[in-house]
């Protein structure tokens, strides 16, 4: 933005660190940007992007690409919630974020970085800042860009208490995006623009139109209902040793796979699911969240999935691991759910969300 446009436009510059004050830490230059866009990355991001949108859509398209081709880290997730000691940080690490492609894992500094990195590249008519809430080593990263007409803050990261998803979650599952604020100071007529354009660099960027709230119940038909009849014609009510549950969660993980929606994502589109729209109530008794740790001899190992565990009103315990299509789904029963516990395979992530198991 020139100086000239400041002074036009004074309330849009708001991510100078004088005028907003508080607890941000702000990073418009220096270390944190001293690396390369992954190749890989970069291709996937501008894919089908036209040369001739405007600067604030070409910002847009970028947001609603990364959040598609990358997920949430469920590793550091596990280190938070459980107080491991791990490395883990929002420190620069220039050579982890140079191998960040098409479906790795990050946090939001990976992405607040990546996505300012991007936006530079887009010349003087746009400032991206990215900003820390705290000490920035520690705390929460969002981001945020300002030209001549739009002022936006950007949090792909967060689930959002209104609608109980996040972008990162939502944009692969099609649904509005929830993360990005525009500046109250915005005129009506720019707000009108960035709804508008909103809508249609999303149809352009995603592959679909965006769903809002309402419409995402809509996507209850992809995954059939108790009287689903499964691929091989045989109805699920009568097929020996495959429950409703079962044969609903199989469904259920198959409709995310064919969205490219694994790990953390899954978790958060099942609780939605399952909480909000009820699709497993008439099944299902109790669920948590727990961790399967895959290197069980070592404590400190970065190698956890984060799982559902599920049980059925049959007393069934379905244990779902939504980034493994092989032995992604086990049934146990009692004696095995308290064997894995005992051995530390499976880590509650919560002790006081436990599936109930009986004494003896």
């Amino acid at each position: 933005m020139t100086e000239e446009q400041k002074k036009k436009y004074p309330r849009s510059y708001r991510f100078d660190v004088e005028t907003v004050g508080g607890d941000r830490v702000f990073f418009k230059s220096g270390d944190d940007l001293n690396f390369e866009i992954n190749d890989k990355l970069r291709t996937e991001v501008y894919k089908g992007m036209p040369l001739n949108l405007s600067v604030e859509e070409k910002a847009l398209f970028i947001y609603f690409r990364i959040c598609k081709l990358l997920k949430y880290d469920e590793n550091f997730i596990y280190s938070n919630k459980l107080n491991k000691n791990q490395d883990y940080g929002t420190d620069f690490d220039k050579k982890k974020i140079e191998e960040i492609e098409p479906g790795s894992s990050i946090i939001c500094s990976d992405f607040c970085r990546i996505y300012k990195k991007f936006l530079d590249e887009l010349g003087p008519d746009l400032e991206c800042v990215a900003f820390s809430y705290g000490k920035s080593n520690t705390s929460h990263w969002s981001v945020g860009f300002f030209t001549d007409r739009v002022s936006l803050e950007m949090d792909p990261i967060d689930i959002q208490d209104a609608t109980g998803y996040s972008d990162l979650m939502g944009i692969k599952n099609g649904m509005w995006p929830v993360g990005i604020k525009p500046d109250t100071y915005m005129t009506p007529e720019n707000k009108q623009y960035l709804v508008d354009i909103i809508d249609e660099i999303y149809t352009m960027s995603v592959g679909e139109v965006a769903k809002d709230y309402e419409d995402f119940i809509e996507l209850l038909k992809e995954v059939p209902d108790t009287n689903y009849v499964s691929n091989s014609g045989i109805d699920a009510n009568k097929q020996e040793g495959k429950s409703v549950l079962y044969e609903k969660i199989e469904a259920f993980k198959e409709m995310l796979r064919n969205r490219g929606i694994t790990g953390n994502e899954a978790i958060s589109t099942f609780i939605m699911f399952s909480s909000r729209l009820g699709f497993f109530r008439g099944e299902m008794n109790e669920f948590s969240f727990a961790w399967q740790r895959n290197d069980i001899q070592n404590e400190n190992s970065k190698k956890h999935e984060r799982i559902c565990l599920i049980q059925g009103k049959d007393g069934s315990i379905h244990s779902v691991n939504f980034n493994q299509e092989i032995n992604g789904h086990m049934v146990y029963g009692q004696d095995e759910l308290k064997s894995a516990l005992a051995t530390g395979k499976i880590v509650y992530e919560d002790s006081k969300y436990q599936i109930p198991l009986e004494e003896k």
